[in-house]
């Protein structure tokens, strides 16, 4: 190894220089926490994450509340008080009555969050990126792999939670009810997934159903 030695907690900068074609693939930044050796001949495997490496965000878990506060700004203020800069991508926002992190770190409660409105969250070049998958999908492919540019694949399939006909969540009314909203969808079955829990209004149970059913 000479004087080159990597130790946890260096910087990784991941770019894929391209031979055929033009240009850099920016991979973002890492860093690295399990760098292994092995011999002989000698082996270097680096294994490293995209994590933000701050306790504050990643290991502490928080209790803390909002009232009347929309999922962006509940990101944006637990981004704020951890010094991790935002990318919000996507134009859907929600408006919650009330919102808890209860014993919970700000990664983990934060990307629940993401997931229970269909929204996808992930650190990279030590930012927090949330996005619509949904959203992307709309949009134009980047590029198109065809069979004979491939050296070799793999896919598999399964019916095991796949396949749901509809999916129900409950929520309050203005009156303090609890009705039923139902997403659906075209499938080979009749399932219909019911979630556990019950939201505030029929705009949350109306997302939260169709985010369920997608995922």
């Amino acid at each position: 190894m000479g004087s080159f030695k990597p130790e946890e907690g260096d910087k990784i900068c991941a770019r894929i220089l391209t031979v055929n074609w033009s240009g850099v693939l920016d991979c973002g930044d890492f860093i690295i926490d399990e760098p292994q050796f092995s011999g002989w001949p000698l082996v270097m495997s680096l294994g490293a994450q995209a994590n933000p490496m701050k306790e504050e965000f990643s290991d502490i878990p928080k209790n803390k509340t909002w009232e009347q506060v929309t999922l962006k700004k509940a990101a944006q203020d637990i981004a704020d008080q951890d010094g991790i800069p935002l990318d919000y991508q996507t134009g859907f926002d929600i408006s919650l009555d009330f919102l808890s992190q209860t014993q919970k770190s700000d990664k983990v409660f934060l990307h629940e969050l993401c997931k229970k409105y269909g929204l996808t969250m992930k650190l990279y070049s030590n930012k927090i990126v949330i996005f619509d998958p949904k959203e992307l999908e709309q949009q134009a492919p980047a590029f198109t792999l065809r069979p004979e540019d491939l050296l070799s694949f793999s896919c598999k399939g399964s019916i095991a939670n796949t396949s749901y006909a509809g999916c129900t969540a409950r929520y309050y009314n203005k009156d303090g009810e609890i009705l039923e909203h139902t997403a659906t969808a075209k499938a080979k079955t009749d399932k219909v997934y019911r979630l556990d829990t019950v939201v505030d209004s029929l705009g949350e149970a109306q997302r939260v159903a169709e985010s369920d059913l997608y995922e």
